[in-house]
C-alpha cells in the first residue's frame, strides 16, 4: 500500500469513528435534555404545590 493509499484508508477510519462518536453524543444530549425538562417539570409541580399550600393556609387566617 503507498502512502497516499495508506493515509486515506487512516482518515476513513478517523471518520468512521468521528461518526460513531457524534451519535452517541447526539443520543446522551437528547437524553440530557429529556431528563433536565423532567427535573425542571417536577420543580414546578412542587413549587405550585407549595403555593397552592400557603394559599390555604393563608385563606383559614
Amino acid at each position: 500500500m503507498d502512502k497516499v493509499s495508506q493515509i486515506e484508508a487512516e482518515i476513513r477510519q478517523m471518520a468512521a469513528v468521528y461518526a460513531r462518536k457524534c451519535s452517541a453524543l447526539a443520543k446522551l444530549q437528547e437524553a440530557y435534555c429529556s431528563k433536565l425538562n423532567k427535573l425542571l417539570e417536577a420543580k414546578a409541580a412542587r413549587d405550585r404545590r407549595s403555593t397552592a399550600g400557603t394559599r390555604e393556609r393563608d385563606d383559614h387566617h
